[in-house]
This record gives structure tokens, C-alpha cells and sequence, in this order.
């Protein structure tokens, strides 16, 4: 529905969920109105103390062959590293376009756990050439240009 709103016919949308692996089913946990919006993830913690599971097609973003992309957004709820590792011919053959990605601040106490994962995730993007500066007025928000 967000495509069509917002007019957007360059898009197109997939039932499956990006990550390091193609093919097979993974299960996406699912949101149950909380106060952030979220929607859903693969990675697995609760929402409200709840979480549901639905199982999803998996693919990498390099499976999709994309060409002439220009920028590209990762906002995956925790996810960012599995699509990013999934991306890497992607970004090499469209001559590494901006990125931004969301990277869980972990100084909120809610995302302790988010630690080593954010590090993995910052040091990977640092590996693919990129430079990765925090938006200002969003700590959670990176923009990455490459080098």
C-alpha cells in the first residue's frame, strides 16, 4: 500500500525476507502494536513481552539482480547486518551507491543487547569502502558514502 501512496512505481515489492541466505522459508517475527511502529523482524525478541511467527520466503538482496540503484535504505529492525552480508555484488556492480541504515544506538537501555551486533554491522559496512556518519538529530540513522 506505502508504494502505491506514495506513487512510488520505480518499486517493486517482494513477500520474502532479504538476508545472507537464498532460497528456503525463514520465520519473521511479527509486531503486535507497540510504541516504536515496528513491524516486524527476523531477528527474534518480544514486542509487549509477545512476538508471532510467520514463515517467509528468504532471499539475498544480490538474488534480485538490480541494476541502476542509487541509494539504497536499510531499515530491518535488527536485520541489518544479515542484508547487508547478502548485498555485497549488489553494491559492488551499481559502483557502491549511498546508503542509509538504521544501527540500533545501544547507549538506550532497551538495546544492550544490540551491542556486538551493531559493531559487526558498522565494521562490515567500513569493510564494503564505506564511511558511515550519524544523522544528525538521529543517533540510530547512519549515513554511509563510499570512499
Amino acid at each position: 500500500a506505502g508504494v502505491a501512496l506514495n506513487e512510488a512505481w520505480n518499486v517493486e515489492a517482494h513477500h520474502a525476507a532479504a538476508g545472507t541466505q537464498q532460497g528456503g522459508k525463514t520465520s519473521l517475527n511479527v509486531g503486535i502494536n507497540d510504541w516504536s511502529g515496528f513491524g516486524g523482524s527476523l531477528e527474534s525478541f518480544p514486542i509487549n513481552g509477545q512476538t508471532r511467527q510467520k514463515s517467509v520466503p528468504a532471499i539475498t538482496i544480490d538474488s534480485l539482480g538490480l541494476r541502476d540503484v542509487g541509494f539504497v535504505k536499510i531499515d530491518v529492525e535488527g536485520y541489518e547486518l544479515e542484508v547487508l552480508s547478502g548485498m555485497a555484488m549488489t553494491l559492488y556492480q551499481n559502483r557502491y551507491p549511498p546508503l542509509m541504515v538504521e544501527v540500533w544506538d545501544t547507549s538506550n537501555p532497551d538495546f544492550h543487547w544490540y551491542h556486538d551486533k551493531r559493531e559487526k554491522t558498522l565494521a562490515l559496512i567500513r569493510q564494503y569502502g564505506y564511511r558511515p556518519v550519524i544523522v544528525t538529530g538521529s543517533p540510530d540513522m547512519q549515513l554511509c558514502l563510499h570512499d
